[in-house]
């Protein structure tokens, strides 16, 4: 038999839900930042392409996907990401 014990493989899902919600939240406050940074920026005189770049690069640099797969599942061999 396996050697992870069977609680440990019970909580997972919940884990998982709960880390869903939390990272879909802060997903959602990225993408509220960045419009404020680039309404700032062109408030503050900046070009608006450049300012909707310069946003769009910031809400990518947190982006989700990129990070676990830079950071977490580095070298793990896990097709979808």
């Amino acid at each position: 038999m396996s050697e992870i014990p069977f609680d440990i493989i019970a909580r997972v899902p919940k884990l998982i839900i709960k880390l869903s919600f939390s990272l879909l939240k802060l997903k959602r406050r990225v993408r509220v930042c960045a419009r404020k940074l680039k309404k700032s920026m062109v408030k503050g005189g900046m070009d608006k392409k450049q300012a909707k770049a310069l946003a769009y690069r910031y809400e990518e640099s947190l982006s989700i996907r990129k990070f676990l797969k830079n950071n977490i599942l580095k070298d793990k061999g896990i097709p979808f990401l």
